[in-house]
């Protein structure tokens, strides 16, 4: 979460953020905060692997999605081009 807060601060330009809300030194929702002050329209995609009551009640950052683990990756890539705006559906690799 710091790593990212200070890339951020050093100018590099996000199209979304997707991160874990579990991270060391600060959850993934004290970083979209944090964040979401500098670029208040980035889109996030949270990842956990708690359930999403209990995920819910932490406080995500309006307009963010969750991800429950396990996923695959085209659940990933599905989820992150829905939050870009994409208007077709990403290619299998």
């Amino acid at each position: 979460g710091e790593t990212a807060l200070r890339a951020s601060a050093d100018g590099e330009a996000w199209d979304v953020l997707v991160t874990d809300i579990v991270l060391p030194g600060m959850s993934g929702i004290e970083l979209a905060t944090h964040l979401r002050t500098r670029h208040p329209k980035l889109p996030v995609l949270y990842v956990s692997g708690y359930a999403d009551h209990d995920t819910r009640q932490r406080g995500l950052v309006d307009g963010a999605r969750l991800l429950r683990k396990p996923y695959r990756p085209d659940d990933l890539c599905r989820q992150v081009a829905d939050l870009l705006g994409a208007t077709s559906e990403p290619s299998p690799e």
